[in-house]
């Protein structure tokens, strides 16, 4: 118990200014639009990707390929998005507007 109150005593926060209810919420705010571009563009490059991909298709195994980048591509898009609406959701409680 000695030792921590040592540790405690000599420890010293940073120099810098404190982080704000605003800021956390303007990088929450941010963080979300990234996660909202980043599922749309990943969804949409994956369906070009895989659409190509099956029209050049020759034989079963690279259609169902292309199916499986289809499917898993849609499937990480929807996880990116879920988290932006996780983020998004933490934003506007942070903020004070969810109740």
């Amino acid at each position: 118990m000695k030792n921590l109150i040592l540790l405690a005593q000599q420890f010293t926060l940073p120099p810098g200014e404190p982080i704000e209810y605003s800021t956390v919420n303007i990088f929450l705010e941010n963080t979300a639009k990234f996660l909202y571009t980043a599922g749309i563009t990943l969804a949409v490059i994956t369906l070009i990707i895989s659409g190509i991909m099956y029209f050049r298709a020759g034989s079963d195994t690279k259609a169902d390929a292309a199916k499986g980048w289809f499917r898993n591509g849609i499937i990480g898009a929807f996880i990116i998005l879920a988290v932006g609406v996780i983020i998004k959701t933490i934003q506007i409680i942070v903020s004070g507007n969810f109740f």
